[in-house]
């Protein structure tokens, strides 16, 4: 009796323990959660914020009297005094002051046009620059938004798969129009394999954002000069396959088992302190409610092959 009474609070002490490490290592990872969530979004939005501010300043300019103070610093009395005594300006009878206003008027007409037209044209280039900056973080902003809340729909049950055939081909390569501008930033050949014929029964939308998502990474972990592969291609088991292969960092096989769990960031993405953990969980996600999965294949410093593999009743073409 004593015995059996010992071994039932051993198995409880165990199972305490186990929730208590499981508890520790959740909120461990929510910490984590939260401190990217913390970088991530204060980085876009400092960056909304300051080139806006910039924008909203630039506007105020007053060209009118930028240019005058200009005109009045050039025909100032002590220069026009100055380029008199020196012989660089024909002797006049006027005394210096009046000449001054003289010159300062006649300069006024097509000077402060001139200015007007120099400063603008300044103006509007770095106010393109700036829309650029801000387009870019307010993009990246939404991505996470949008990242953060499919997750939570699809934790709790409530994303309802909007579901239609239609041709693959043409959303991987939209997917990747999106991404060939920060491809091109780094120097990364960024090409398309999809079968023109190959057609898809599934969520148009959610198929995007899976796209999306593994080329984000690709691009991430990419390193200049560097090749990404996104591919569709039928199987031989009459289902297809979608993806992206990349000649990045890779990941380490101890980490491979980490990469799909919520929140969790492996150490290849610490190192670049970029994301929220959520890219491939929410990529396993949108698959798996499609009944289709996710095949990762990995190496160190050789690059990352992420497939989804799609059941044969999903596929039409």
């Amino acid at each position: 009796m004593t015995l059996v009474e010992i071994t039932g609070l051993q198995q409880a002490a165990n199972e305490l323990e186990s929730a208590r490490a499981a508890a520790e290592a959740a909120s461990r990872a929510k910490s984590q959660f939260l401190a990217n969530m913390s970088h991530e979004l204060r980085t876009p939005l400092n960056a909304i914020l300051g080139f806006a501010e910039l924008v909203r300043d630039g506007l105020t300019v007053d060209l009118e009297g930028q240019a005058s103070r200009l005109v009045d610093l050039a025909w100032a009395p002590e220069s026009v005094a100055a380029l008199l005594a020196g012989g660089l300006l024909a002797a006049h009878r006027e005394d210096p002051t009046a000449l001054a206003e003289a010159l300062s008027a006649r300069a006024r007409a097509g000077l402060k046009e001139r200015f007007r037209e120099a400063l603008e044209a300044g103006l509007m280039r770095e106010y393109a620059e700036h829309g650029q900056e801000i387009h870019a973080a307010g993009t990246h902003l939404l991505d996470l938004i949008n990242d953060v809340l499919d997750f939570a729909k699809i934790e709790a049950g409530g994303m309802t798969l909007v579901e239609e055939t239609f041709a693959v081909a043409p959303v991987v390569e939209a997917a990747a129009r999106l991404l060939g501008p920060k491809a091109a930033e780094k120097r990364i050949a960024l090409s398309v394999e999809a079968d023109p014929a190959l057609r898809l029964y599934a969520d148009r939308r959610a198929l995007r954002q899976i796209m999306l998502n593994l080329l984000s990474n690709a691009v991430k972990f990419t390193r200049p000069g560097g090749d990404i592969r996104v591919f569709a291609r039928a199987t031989p088991d009459g289902g297809c396959e979608t993806g992206v292969s990349d000649t990045g960092v890779g990941i380490p096989p101890e980490d491979q088992a980490l990469v799909f769990r919520p929140f969790v960031q492996v150490s290849s993405a610490r190192a670049a302190r970029e994301g929220t953990g959520l890219g491939l969980p929410l990529v396993q996600r949108m698959a798996h409610l499609h009944g289709a999965e996710v095949i990762l294949e990995s190496q160190l410093m050789r690059g990352t092959i992420v497939r989804i593999v799609w059941p044969a009743a999903r596929r039409r073409g």
